[in-house]
């Protein structure tokens, strides 16, 4: 009996762990880069609204910079996504909304440096899209990785009813 519940004991920790290491240090993963995306979007508007040529130039290097992090962190982590993974259909689509936005916004950098006024139409009418299209994507993954830790836990429960239960029946 002791033997079985140490073994239970070390399973139920072990799924723990990994629950711990892996699905929750992607659910922060996701929203980290949600936020980033959030960031990225309010220096884009900051530039829109500034006419000061310095900051628009120093804003714009970041802003660029900023995107290309982000594009690399959403490789990173879709390199470590199965293939069957739910949530890498979420990424992929959050990755080309993510280029077509990079597009967009290097062209709108360029105008808000000539013509505010055609800077701040373009912003206000394209960047909304943006935002709901890739923080839906990033939603969905976060539900996802959501579901998935529920079922680890699920099965993590399971295990260690079925490993408690099984001494009491054979006594």
């Amino acid at each position: 009996c002791v033997g079985v519940l140490v073994w239970t004991l070390q399973s139920v920790i072990g799924m723990s762990d990994q629950i711990v290491s892996e699905q929750v240090a992607e659910q922060e993963k996701i929203s980290t880069l949600s936020r980033q995306f959030t960031y990225i979007n309010s220096q884009v508007l900051t530039h829109v609204m500034t006419t000061n040529s310095v900051t628009m130039d120093t804003l714009s290097e970041k802003i660029l910079q900023d995107i290309a992090d982000m594009e690399q962190q959403i490789e990173e982590f879709g390199a470590l996504l199965s293939e069957g993974d739910e949530r890498k259909e979420a990424l992929d689509s959050a990755s080309a909304e993510l280029a077509k936005y990079r597009k967009t916004v290097e062209s709108l950098l360029v105008t808000s440096a000539e013509n505010k006024t055609q800077a701040y139409v373009s912003a206000t009418s394209n960047l909304p899209m943006f935002n709901e299209h890739i923080e839906s994507y990033m939603n969905q993954m976060l539900e996802i990785t959501g579901e998935q830790m529920a079922q680890a836990q699920g099965q993590m429960e399971q295990l260690s009813l079925i490993h408690i239960s099984e001494p009491t029946r054979r006594s």
